[in-house]
């Protein structure tokens, strides 16, 4: 019964925007779509109300449609990547996993405060671990304005990268592991855990204040902005793009799909 009241209420809403009846006889099928479309493109909140009355097994329908087109979406961005894939500034110096040599290349943008930042970073070791020497991975930053430490924790990032990329690794998973601490233990804090992974207190501070930090980020931003992402996490595989925090599994589908490489 609250389907069908439904229906009915958009019905009605919908037949108040068109002629009489008396008028809409002499308007072909065309014409009725035609105005149909336009009533429902002028007028979107007409659908929605209707939309709103429905019951949690339509919207899930509806929902489920909306994700379906939109993993179509994907797949085809996909294919056309693999035609003509993207083309990161891989710099050797920042490769964070594997060597120079690794015949797959895995761009990591992320936010160390993003939440499906950190879910993908896990999945991305578990892939990693099964790719073992077959495969590259370099870390780039997006931080986001609305995460009041992002920034700082990417600058400290790059600074512990340039000293030793041992504590650059182990500094991910801490950045990663802490993220609902960040804002509260703020540079200090911040700087404690840099030393924890095993980099020089004062060396890092420094590194942080200096202007390649900077451009790296900046640079990072600017290349991200420029592939057409908009949110984080993504990764480029090969020259694909996978956006979102998607399982180990995936990530091994499209690392065999670009290159025929097959993890352990």
């Amino acid at each position: 019964m609250p389907r069908l009241c439904a229906i009915l209420w958009a019905i009605l809403l919908l037949a108040a925007s068109f002629p009489t009846h008396a008028q809409a006889q002499q308007i072909q099928d065309q014409q009725f779509k035609e105005q149909l479309a336009r009533t429902l493109k002028q007028n979107p909140e007409l659908l929605l109300n209707a939309i709103r009355e429905i019951d949690v097994d339509v919207l899930d329908v509806l929902q489920q449609a909306a994700l379906k087109k939109r993993q179509q979406e994907i797949q085809q961005e996909q294919e056309r990547e693999k035609q003509n894939p993207l083309k990161p500034v891989v710099d050797p110096s920042r490769i964070l996993v594997g060597s120079a040599q690794a015949p797959v290349t895995i761009v990591e943008y992320s936010d160390f405060q993003c939440p499906y930042c950190e879910r993908l970073a896990l999945e991305l070791d578990k892939a990693l671990a099964r790719l073992g020497t077959q495969a590259r991975m370099v870390f780039k930053h997006n931080p986001l304005r609305s995460h009041e430490s992002a920034m700082t924790a990417a600058k400290l990032f790059e600074a512990v990268s340039m000293q030793d990329k041992q504590a650059a690794r182990k500094l991910y998973h801490l950045l990663f592991a802490n993220q609902d601490r960040l804002d509260e233990l703020g540079e200090k804090g911040l700087l404690d855990l840099a030393v924890q992974a095993g980099a020089k207190r004062e060396a890092t501070l420094k590194a942080m204040q200096s202007p390649e930090v900077q451009k790296r980020i900046e640079a990072d931003m600017a290349e991200f902005r420029s592939f057409g992402f908009s949110g984080v996490p993504v990764l480029v595989i090969n020259g694909v793009s996978v956006r979102g925090a998607v399982p180990a599994e995936e990530i091994l589908q499209i690392v065999r799909d670009t290159s025929g490489t097959r993890a352990k």
